[in-house]
């Protein structure tokens, strides 16, 4: 839930009691965390909050090796009875590396999701989103989560919706490229975005382009078609 879309919710239903969830169509909704004070930072993440009953979430590395207790980053896996056994419908190809049997109890021959969800616990064991496993890039030498810049400029007025590719370069690693959607009626020109940014971001973070246009190519399932994206500059 982005901060500025939660902040509006929040002033026009000032009752209510909102809660964040966060979960997956691979292993159902699994996590929630109700929202008592909404943050005053635009770019913060809300917690993942606990698991829900008869699920269990755990972190692992790279490796899929699961991670110890303490302070660290890693991707969320998904236990439960609700995680599909079957894997993904006529697609046994994409079943690799996310339906993986349980790292934890190997001798069960039961399966969880590995997410692709990174997530950062803390000290006290809160759980955050941080970015996608598949979704982080290296430019000019820097890691980049490329939603931390699309988190930046959806927190622009105006802004409805975004998306950050990056694409090869054998000078830099990646060059990145920003596409946002003004809400219906909104004016928005790409030097006040990329102003907000450097005011915000470190200089590497800055997309090379920001491309602003009325509406975003979308994929079957109605998400923005990142690859699309991609083709158009690539």
């Amino acid at each position: 839930m982005p901060i500025p879309l939660l902040a509006r919710v929040r002033a026009r239903t000032p009752n209510a009691a909102l809660f964040n969830v966060y979960g997956q169509t691979e292993a159902n909704s699994s996590m929630v965390y109700r929202v008592d004070v909404v943050p005053e930072d635009d770019a913060a993440a809300l917690p993942l909050g606990e698991a829900l009953p008869n699920f269990e979430v755990f972190l692992v590395d790279a490796d899929g090796r699961p991670l110890g207790e303490g302070e660290q980053v890693g991707e969320l896996c998904v236990r439960a009875a609700t995680v599909a056994s079957g894997g993904y419908f006529r697609a046994p190809e994409l079943n690799e590396g996310k339906f993986v049997l349980d790292p934890e109890r190997p001798d069960t021959g039961a399966r969880v999701y590995r997410t692709g969800d990174l997530v950062k616990r803390s000290a006290s064991g809160e759980l955050s989103f941080v970015g996608r496993r598949d979704n982080m890039i290296k430019s000019r030498g820097y890691r980049i989560e490329l939603s931390e810049i699309e988190v930046a400029l959806e927190g622009v007025a105006g802004v409805a919706e975004v998306a950050v590719v990056a694409l090869p370069s054998p000078d830099i690693g990646h060059s990145l490229h920003a596409f946002v959607q003004p809400e219906a009626g909104a004016s928005i020109v790409a030097a006040r975005l990329e102003a907000h940014l450097r005011a915000r971001l470190p200089a590497y973070m800055v997309p090379e382009t920001i491309d602003v246009r009325a509406e975003l190519p979308r994929t079957a399932t109605g998400k923005i078609d990142r690859k699309a994206l991609a083709a158009e500059r690539a």
